[in-house]
């Protein structure tokens, strides 16, 4: 019998687990079957389609970011109003999803409506209806003030999965990224050379070292490709490396055999 156990956390690696179980939205998502169906539409002189999946539940959070962002690219080239785009919306929604979206869409009717004035209180001009502030008012129904903020700390502190390729990385990075403008709070979404600063730590700090040995400290002229290909290469040689050693190892268990 082996007794195993774990190494103990510092402080300082809870402080950075507990940022990310704090992420609305996680750069690696759970695996999830969604089947991708195709929703007729006619408005006036227009009819066709769009392909999405089906949401069924207000929440958990990610799915909810995932939807409203796979949606917003799904009718992104199609000639529709606003208005038009939220009713094509409620297509993709059925069960809670559904009923929560339609709260949601009551709550910002009400906020962008002329309200006359009050007292000391000056009208309130009328605002155009915007689907992108009416998915986002869906997504808040369900997440906190502090969404945004804690979406873009827990970004600070991502590592990369071991068991993913550098590349598929990077794109998942920039969707968690993606999904910190869709959710509630004020807090700066990184981007330019803070958001490649974290995304540089993203990955092992030895690799990290290396990568500012060769190009320097500043990234004022580097791209997040430049830094994923040095990365890639790194990786592959990592396995490599780690391969040959099982190798050897194979080869003086083998040796250290009596024969037969």
């Amino acid at each position: 019998m082996t007794n195993s156990f774990s190494k103990p956390m510092t402080p300082e690696e809870e402080r950075r687990q507990q940022k990310r179980q704090l992420m609305p939205f996680p750069p690696v998502q759970e695996e999830k079957e969604r089947k991708i169906k195709n929703f007729k539409y006619a408005v006036g002189a227009q009819s066709g389609y769009f392909s999405h999946w089906r949401l069924r539940r207000a929440g958990p959070p990610a799915d909810m970011i995932a939807h409203v962002m796979g949606y917003a690219k799904s009718v992104a080239d199609l000639q529709l109003s606003h208005e038009q785009q939220s009713v094509l919306y409620r297509k993709c929604l059925t069960d809670t999803a559904l009923t929560a979206y339609d709260k949601a869409l009551a709550k910002y009717r009400a906020r962008i409506a002329a309200v006359p004035a009050q007292g000391d209180q000056p009208a309130q001009m009328a605002v155009d209806f915007d689907i992108t502030a009416c998915l986002k008012t869906f997504v808040g129904s369900r997440t906190t003030e502090v969404a945004r903020f804690n979406q873009v700390e827990g970004l600070k502190v991502s590592r990369k999965p071991r068991k993913i390729e550098c590349h598929e990385w990077e794109d998942d990075y920039l969707v968690a990224v993606e999904a910190a403008e869709w959710l509630r709070g004020t807090h700066p979404v990184p981007e330019g050379v803070a958001l490649l600063r974290h995304y540089l730590d993203s990955y092992p700090a030895n690799w990290v070292t290396e990568y500012e040995k060769i190009h320097g400290k500043t990234l004022d002229d580097k791209e997040m490709g430049d830094v994923t290909s040095f990365m890639h290469d790194r990786a592959v040689e990592a396995d490599s490396a780690a391969s040959r050693n099982q190798q050897r190892q194979k080869a003086t268990v083998a040796k250290g055999k009596p024969s037969s």
